[in-house]
């Protein structure tokens, strides 16, 4: 049978480390698989340039992102008798197929969200565990939240990686911009500004070292008060801009009550940068002791005594985008013979 990848993922404004997931296991996907073994579908409105050697795109379809990938995709999909792929939560209610669920966080968590947004996820959600192909996530720490939750077995772990970072260019002109900030001499958090990123956990320490500067970066999505004089928030900025922020940061900062990975804090680890994370189980999970871990809900930290991991290679070796994709592969061929 036809793979069909749900290109959802291309189409949206704003990209989060769901969306990353997506790409770069698509880019290592198409090295692996004969011409237009699979097939990757977009509204025909995505305007992202896409461009793969194998697998084919496809353009169909021109209602909004929500309406296609309930419909329209699934269409397709039927039409051509595929294997419907959705590797970033979401999927269509009558043919699932095979989906990649990040984390519970809009169910264990539904008042980090807007009600509506969270009750449809979870009907998204029920709707996969019931009726997939096969369910896969991003973490151990995520199988077993899957698994407990709705007493299922049989979820695989591909994990997100960070090789990405390495082929971004830095666009230092970010600091002429952001004339107040010194390389070396400011510390970094990206990600969507909303509750369970608990930005927040950053301003209250930044009123309690106001000889320090913080930098806060990503789509908002909730309101919240950066008036503190030794914080900037830049927004969204794109790859090029994070890159040069990440890498002159004197140390990256992910205090989220709650993560099924985070990409970025990996990604500022390999760049050679010392990270302060959540206490939780996830960050366990992928820097074991190599991480200064903080209580999300506490607002301390002695910013003098920060551990500098001297075994960065192997954590990294864990990680891999092309491992990812190879796993990825072996899933798709073993259902195809089913």
């Amino acid at each position: 049978m036809k793979i069909i990848i749900n290109g959802k993922a291309f189409a949206k404004k704003y990209k989060t480390g769901v969306q990353r997931y997506c790409f770069e296991i698509l880019k290592e996907l198409d090295k692996l698989v004969k011409c237009e073994d699979i097939e990757l579908v977009v509204p025909k409105y995505c305007e992202e340039k896409i461009e793969y050697k194998n697998i084919k795109i496809i353009r169909y379809g021109k209602t909004n992102i929500n309406l296609w990938e309930q419909i329209e995709l699934p269409f397709y999909a039927k039409k051509h008798k595929g294997i419907l792929v959705n590797l970033c939560n979401t999927s269509p209610l009558l043919n699932p197929g095979i989906v990649c669920i990040h984390d519970l966080d809009c169910i264990k968590n539904p008042q980090y969200y807007p009600k509506i947004f969270s009750l449809w996820y979870k009907i998204l959600i029920d709707n996969s565990i019931k009726k997939a192909q096969k369910i896969i996530t991003v973490s151990n720490f995520s199988k077993c939240e899957i698994e407990n939750y709705y007493n299922v077995k049989d979820i695989q772990v591909i994990y997100n990686s960070y090789e990405h970072i390495n082929r971004i260019k830095e666009d230092d002109t970010i600091f002429a911009r952001l004339n107040s900030i010194i390389k070396g001499q400011y510390f970094f958090t990206l990600g969507t500004v909303q509750k369970n990123k608990n930005i927040k956990w950053i301003l209250e320490i930044a009123k309690k070292n106001p000889d320090k500067i913080f930098v806060i970066t990503g789509y908002k999505n909730q309101r919240i008060n950066f008036n503190i004089k030794n914080t900037i928030y830049t927004g969204y900025l794109k790859d090029s801009e994070l890159k040069s922020l990440m890498k002159s940061c004197r140390a990256y900062i992910m205090p989220s009550f709650y993560e099924g990975f985070g990409i970025p804090a990996l990604e500022a680890f390999s760049l050679g940068k010392d990270v302060i994370v959540s206490d939780i189980p996830v960050m366990h999970e992928i820097f074991g002791n190599e991480a200064n871990y903080i209580n999300p809900n506490q607002y301390d930290f002695d910013f003098n005594n920060i551990i500098h991991s001297d075994k960065k290679e192997k954590i990294l070796e864990k990680f891999s985008w092309e491992n990812s994709a190879k796993m990825l592969l072996n899933l798709l061929n073993n259902i195809n013979k089913k």
